[in-house]
């Protein structure tokens, strides 16, 4: 991933950091693939659509989904 780390304001691990701790390679993330600013912000992050979506039934209306993915 790019950018500045988790850790530079707070002193404390990120999310990425633990997950490497635990031994993922790999993080994935699913977004609503209307939501056009998390979208870019999943890119600007390091993030790639991994090539799946799926659909849900939120009171009655479809909902897509679109999977992300960001290797650690």
């Amino acid at each position: 991933m790019t950018g500045v780390p988790c850790s530079a304001a707070t002193g404390a691990p990120c999310s990425a950091d633990l997950l490497r701790e635990q031994g993922a390679t790999r993080v994935q993330v699913w977004t609503v693939q209307a939501d056009e600013s998390r979208t870019r912000f999943l890119s600007q992050a390091g993030f790639a659509p991994a090539g799946l979506r799926r659909s849900l039934d939120v009171g009655g209306e479809e909902v897509v989904e679109i999977c992300w993915y960001a290797e650690l």
